[in-house]
């Protein structure tokens, strides 16, 4: 059994590790070499003020990782309605999520002998919601195995429990693909300021936001912009910048355009996926009450989809965020809404989200 954890753990955690005879510490990290300061997790979350640093345990024979996420009391979040208490957002939970299956995937990986590097991605994220996450949770508990190891593909499977109360929050299906290293090369969504100069060509003007034809067709609110340009309740304001952004309710369209620094990496000079799909998220869940008057936390993100067709280089420029309802079900009141990264025709990730009602709890 792991060494003593941070916190008291629910005993059927407990029992559950303690079925594994072989499991060893892993180093946070200790394959992805060499070390990255971009890195989004080690560059934004690990912080003594809010994300400890995280403890890992292999088991090779059960291709199992195991881990705790311990989160600081002290915390520097502001409350998730309808909780008045700070809370640990499920898009802060899935962004590690996307952490520790590629760490799982990678480790894998590299028991196979290559004659080059390799580097692994995401290209399907899939996230199902079991129950709320308490407010006053600060310990997460997860379990990643792999379900598949063929070639280069791997797919994994990873639930995520509030460790002092054993529920399952989370499960991820997560599928890796992995390229060789020497493939993956940087071409610039927008040219560097050296590049420019050197070649002497004036800057190139910002793209212009894609119109909505539809009469009703409004901006965004500058509040609404700035809620957006901060993806998580942790992260500085303004960390993804959304410089303009457009919606119409009879067309159940969002449109944004957005920018992106160097600091928020994954894999080697590409954006990383848990952020991308979380600016997804985030313009999906703020369509969703524009078109039906009912608040995001009112309501459950029960599935979401996330594909990744290209990656989004660091510090690229004017990616646009296309969102549209794609499906009502008046019936069940569950609503699809479809969001997508895009720039010009070359489309990087796409989100399904299926939002449906809380369930309700009976009062004594």
């Amino acid at each position: 059994m792991p060494a003593t954890p941070l916190r008291p753990i629910h005993h059927a955690i407990r029992q559950e590790i303690a079925r594994h005879t072989d499991l060893v510490p892993v180093a946070f990290h200790a394959l992805w070499a060499p070390p990255n300061p971009a890195q989004l997790v080690r560059s934004r979350l690990l912080a003594p003020s809010f994300l400890h640093l995280p403890q890992y345990y292999y088991s090779p024979s059960a291709r199992h990782l195991l881990g705790h996420w311990l989160f600081s009391q002290q915390s520097p979040l502001p409350p998730l309605p309808p909780s008045p208490l700070p809370c640990i957002e499920e898009t802060t939970l899935f962004t590690l999520l996307d952490d520790a299956t590629a760490e799982l995937s990678t480790r894998l990986m590299s028991t196979v002998p290559r004659k080059e590097p390799y580097v692994g991605f995401t290209v399907n994220l899939t996230i199902e919601k079991s129950a709320d996450t308490p407010a006053a949770a600060r310990e997460f508990y997860f379990d990643a195995r792999a379900t598949l190891v063929k070639d280069r593909k791997v797919v994994i499977e990873c639930p995520v429990y509030d460790a002092e109360t054993a529920v399952k929050l989370l499960v991820a299906h997560a599928t890796f693909v992995f390229v060789p290293l020497a493939s993956v090369t940087r071409k610039p969504t927008v040219p560097s300021n050296s590049t420019r100069s050197n070649q002497h060509t004036a800057s190139p003007a910002r793209a212009v936001l894609p119109h909505i034809d539809a009469a009703d067709a409004h901006p965004l609110t500058p509040a609404e912009l700035a809620s957006l340009s901060q993806p998580m309740n942790f992260m500085p304001k303004n960390t993804v910048p959304h410089r303009d952004a457009s919606i119409s309710l009879s067309a159940k369209r969002l449109l944004a355009t957005l920018d992106f620094d160097k600091n928020l990496s994954g894999p080697p000079i590409y954006v990383h996926g848990g952020l991308l799909g979380t600016v997804l998220y985030n313009a999906s869940a703020l369509l969703f009450t524009k078109v039906t008057g009912i608040a995001s936390t009112a309501v459950d993100a029960v599935v979401r989809d996330i594909n990744y067709h290209n990656g989004v280089d660091l510090e690229s420029q004017d990616i646009v965020i296309d969102a549209s309802v794609e499906q009502s079900d008046p019936n069940s009141n569950h609503v699809v809404i479809f969001a997508k990264l895009m720039r010009n025709d070359k489309v990087y990730t796409t989100l399904k989200t299926t939002f449906a009602p809380k369930p309700r709890k009976n009062k004594l």
